[in-house]
């Protein structure tokens, strides 16, 4: 799990190139939120004490929200397309969870996987 903004296509890249060199399906996913929603998530006494070291401040996901956007493979530079065109296949998808617990979550992924991407359930 990784949150990549518009600056890190080089990590994006890398990712792209396992997913070739080991000829797997590789599926990009942005989970969206509202920003309440994903502040209140944030500041929980769960996630404070969660000893993961995840963002717990709310001006901080403020601050990183405002400066910061996802990044879309669908929005790729020649050279980044060129890479995406040799991985085997290629998934990209937006989910907003804004409503949905973390296994709703899980259950929206597969479903739309699997509604969307046939390829990914062929052998």
């Amino acid at each position: 799990t990784s949150c990549l903004s518009t600056l890190q296509w080089d990590t994006y890249l890398e990712y792209l190139s396992i997913a070739s060199a080991r000829d797997i399906p590789f599926v990009f996913v942005n989970f969206k939120c509202r920003l309440e929603t994903n502040i209140q998530r944030a500041s929980s006494k769960e996630r404070i004490y969660s000893q993961k070291g995840k963002c717990t401040d709310p001006n901080l996901i403020r601050e990183l929200r405002n400066k910061y956007t996802l990044l879309k493979p669908t929005n790729v530079e020649p050279s980044v397309a060129k890479h995406q065109r040799d991985t085997v296949l290629n998934y990209f998808f937006e989910l907003d969870v804004s409503d949905l617990s973390a296994t709703e979550s899980a259950h929206s992924i597969l479903a739309t996987a699997q509604k969307n991407f046939t390829q990914l359930y062929t052998t």
